[in-house]
């Protein structure tokens, strides 16, 4: 078993956890990446930010409870756009 790591604080595990639920899925669900990784306005980071959200994106969208084409409260007019594909 591996020593616990003196420089990972409580707030450091709660948010691994919290990322590593969102990564997660149940019996009959199929795994998915979210939709914002091919956005145009996607910004990595913890949060996750966009310009729509630029305080984290919402978990319904993360998740893809959301298709992000459509309005969601909140997103300031700004939707999905895919990134363009290098040439």
């Amino acid at each position: 078993m591996a020593e616990p790591r003196e420089d990972v604080t409580s707030d450091d595990e709660e948010e691994m956890d919290e990322r590593a639920r969102r990564m997660t899925w149940g019996p009959g669900q199929e795994p998915s990446i979210t939709q914002c990784l091919r956005c145009r306005w996607w910004k990595a980071g913890l949060p996750p930010t966009c310009a729509a959200f630029p305080q984290g994106i919402p978990m319904a969208i993360l998740t893809n409870q959301h298709d992000h084409r459509h309005p969601y409260p909140g997103d300031k007019g700004i939707r999905f756009e895919a990134k363009a594909r290098p040439a």
